[in-house]
């Protein structure tokens, strides 16, 4: 075939080239003219390949070099984290695709059209791994590079709408030999480690990028030009690790002596601000930017599995490639011209080429540094995401948790502490030299056997943890984590934080100990205990199947056919919040809260019945044709509380949440969002998130 590659000189685009050449095609590489009119790049395309030189911002030059041409391979882009000039990522991401488009259909030769989009158009994955039907939702993006592939994205789906031939791509985080170019990000970094300028981890293990070797990458191309469906979206992506992973693999390899310590990613955030201030001085680009560092801030881990059905998509073993990524040594004239094996060089390092080491130990020797934070409860769900978060934020982690509870899912950097909140001296222990405390864990089911056992965690575990911590000099803050059944139900309006629970009745044992901890919480505030309280609604999203994580449970039943109607007649009300949220609220009551206050972390207030029918929506199932009636419900829980005392297994459903669902829990965040930044994410986002994770997970199947 005939074929053009846009983007041709950079390092995809070039080996895209080499590949295509090396299997008979006639390639046209399409690329803009070296400044100094040099031909080929250097000697990085081969022979055989033609040259056709343009820019995509310019349809004359890209119908030139379409003409006559069977396919056309669209990977030019531009592709830094940051550049001074944002609107380049429009005019090359978004317009170069549409002059690519609007060329081809003026084309008749051109009967196939492969686009390189990428994975930062899918969208973030925090927590769960994503396929090709999830779309980016955000709002914000981490880097206008992210935006523009997403606003490139939209136009190229559209286009496979109107009947043109596009089969879109999207490879992960590329690594392996080749030029070291914005998309060559792996490499790169590694010869910053490997040269000393880079001392310390990137962060402390919480982001999660899927990597993909460049020459996967490049035999995907060639498969979706073979075998791909017009109008289909491939992930040629990889293994899901984090930076910290990669570091500990290339000591291995190379048996060298890992990192010895974690660089905070607000650490490295600050440097990339002042790289950016020195660049619209120098005029030379940053390798570290405050938008690249935001990207490090969340998890990118996507499934491959689509492209190894369709396409023969085979991504080689992490190990054997960095391995082979490492240990190459390029010549100077080969198509891998620069030298980019990574051992330590012999040079003389001035403060200039040492500067980012230069700068992170400064700033470790006295310029700043991270908390030293305890965090209760640490192993459940909100905990654990929260332990994660904290540690990905710079801070030193100490998780207090039983010695029964599983920590397998916290990061390594998280330090364990083992006791127990009804025991105050091992509370005193943990709280040792920390500067502040998150007081997480809770009692948190609806009913249990032994009413007295959420009076004695809930109660006298907040009441040991103050006692604690007005002991430890050290402590300077506490953020407990309440619930908003201590604020009280709300039938008929929404409440904010000014509302006190009524106390005259309870729904569950939970909510009456919550409101006792509650009142005792807002006293020692009025002591002058350092104390802020968050209050979330009802949380939803990826993570451990506990009773926190209630949405998850409910919608498992009704997938797997368990819960076949609606609960009650949708008169309920309940304030949803996605984990994650919640999470950067605790976070944010660290920074900005002001002590004493109340700060409700809640969302959209909707009823079951509007979840199960969003549900149905984002999954394209039906959705259930009858109302089970709550009286019915609780006749069921009365008889699951029955049995669970002969089984001794706590019950799905107990009467005690039936009456619950006879109220409504419907909740405003303003103050939360006007004093603490905090942002709620749309429910239709958050859900589809969930659902997709839950469905990953072999959970439930739509």
């Amino acid at each position: 075939m005939k074929i053009v590659v846009t983007g041709a000189t950079g390092y995809l685009g070039s080996r895209l080239c080499c590949a295509l050449a090396d299997a008979g095609h006639a390639v046209r590489a399409f690329s803009l003219r070296a400044a100094g009119g040099g031909d080929r790049d250097d000697g990085v395309l081969p022979a055989s390949v033609e040259m056709a030189y343009g820019d995509v911002a310019d349809a004359e030059s890209l119908a030139v070099a379409l003409d006559g041409c069977d396919a056309v391979f669209h990977v030019a882009a531009a592709v830094q984290a940051w550049l001074p000039d944002p609107s380049v990522f429009i005019t090359i991401n978004v317009g170069g695709l549409e002059n690519v488009l609007t060329v081809a259909r003026r084309t008749p030769t051109i009967k196939k059209i492969i686009y390189t989009s990428s994975y930062f158009a899918i969208g973030p994955t925090d927590g769960y791994v994503a396929d090709e039907r999830q779309e980016n939702q955000r709002k914000t993006f981490c880097t206008e590079y992210e935006k523009s592939k997403f606003l490139a994205d939209q136009i190229a789906l559209q286009a496979a709408a109107e009947g043109m031939p596009i089969t879109i791509v999207y490879p992960g985080f590329m690594y392996g030999p080749g030029r070291l170019t914005g998309g060559n990000l792996v490499s790169r970094i590694l010869i910053e480690r490997f040269n000393g300028r880079l001392p310390g981890y990137i962060g402390h293990g919480h982001d999660r990028e899927s990597f993909c070797h460049v020459d996967g990458v490049v035999t995907g191309h060639v498969a979706a030009m073979e075998k791909g469906r017009t109008g289909e979206r491939y992930l040629l992506t990889g293994e899901n690790k984090s930076l910290v992973q990669i570091f500990d693999m290339a000591a291995r390899i190379t048996k060298t002596k890992a990192p010895k310590f974690h660089v905070p990613l607000w650490l490295l955030e600050i440097y990339g601000w002042i790289s950016v201030l020195v660049s619209r001085i120098t005029g030379k680009l940053p390798f570290i930017s405050y938008p690249g560092v935001r990207v490090l801030k969340h998890q990118w881990a996507y499934s491959c599995e689509k492209a190894k059905r369709e396409l023969g998509y085979n991504p080689r073993n992490l190990t054997e490639g960095l391995s082979e990524t490492l240990l190459n040594t390029a010549q100077s004239g080969s198509r891998s011209p620069e030298p980019w094996c990574f051992v330590v060089k012999s040079r003389v390092r001035t403060h200039e080429d040492n500067s980012i080491a230069w700068f992170i130990e400064w700033l470790l020797s006295g310029g700043g540094g991270g908390m030293r934070v305890v965090v209760t409860g640490a192993t459940g769900y909100l905990g654990g995401r929260l332990c994660a978060a904290l540690a990905g934020a710079g801070h030193a982690v100490r998780a207090f948790a039983r010695r029964s509870s599983d920590a397998s899912g916290l990061p390594s950097s998280v330090e364990l502490a083992y006791g127990d909140v009804t025991d105050e001296a091992s509370l005193a222990a943990a709280f040792d030299g920390c500067d502040a405390v998150f007081h997480v864990a809770a009692a948190v089911e609806p009913w249990l056997p032994d009413p007295s056992v959420f009076t004695t965690v809930n109660v006298g575990g907040l009441k040991n943890v103050l006692e604690a911590a007005k002991r430890t000099p050290t402590v300077k803050k506490i953020i407990y984590t309440s619930s908003f059944f201590a604020i009280g139900p709300t039938d008929g309006y929404v409440a904010d934080e000014t509302q006190k629970h009524q106390e005259k009745t309870f729904c569950t044992e939970y909510e009456k100990s919550k409101v006792l901890a509650d009142r005792i919480a807002l006293q020692a505030a009025a002591e002058g205990v350092p104390i802020t309280i968050v209050y979330p609604g009802v949380i939803y999203g990826p993570g451990k199947l506990t009773t926190g994580n209630l949405v998850s449970r409910i919608l498992i039943e009704r997938f797997n056919g368990r819960l076949p109607g609606y609960i009650g007649d949708g008169y309920d009300r309940e304030s949803f919040c996605h984990v994650n949220d919640v999470v950067n609220g605790h976070i944010a009551a660290l920074e900005k809260g002001r002590v004493g206050e109340r700060y409700l972390l809640t969302g959209e207030n909707l009823s079951f019945k509007h979840i199960f029918n969003m549900a149905a929506n984002i999954t394209n199932t039906k959705a259930p044709l009858f109302h089970v009636p709550l009286w019915l419900i609780e006749v069921y829980g009365w008889i699951s509380v029955f049995v669970s005392h002969i089984t001794g297994k706590l019950p799905f459903i107990s009467y005690p949440t039936v009456h619950v669902l006879r109220h409504q829990w419907a909740y405003s965040c303003d103050k939360a969002k006007r004093e603490l930044g905090y942002s709620p994410r749309n429910l239709t986002e958050g859900l589809s998130e969930m659902l997709l994770w839950l469905k990953d997970e072999k959970l439930i199947k739509f």
